[in-house]
């Protein structure tokens, strides 16, 4: 059994809500995620398609993390940038 593996879902959430906090890019977005079995889904409403990318990224970068559901929608109204 891999370190990773043993890893608390509740320690895994709080690494990505730690990294999020300091990403300038999810700045100001409510995201809202759970982790289970190292399973980490994402939810909520984000301003641009490079927020929903920079999300999923960073959660898949933490240790313990075996996959990311990434449910999040951009809000009406909302600048799409190219990447």
């Amino acid at each position: 059994m891999r370190e990773s593996d043993l890893r608390k879902d509740e320690d895994i959430q709080d690494e990505i809500e730690e990294s999020y906090f300091q990403s300038p890019i999810l700045t100001g977005q409510e995201i809202d995620l759970k982790v289970e079995n190292g399973i980490v889904t994402l939810n909520g409403d984000v301003d641009s398609k490079l927020m929903t990318f920079e999300a999923e990224s960073i959660a898949q970068e933490i240790s313990g993390v075996k996959e990311v559901i990434n449910l999040l929608r951009l809000r009406p109204n909302s600048i799409t940038l190219s990447l």
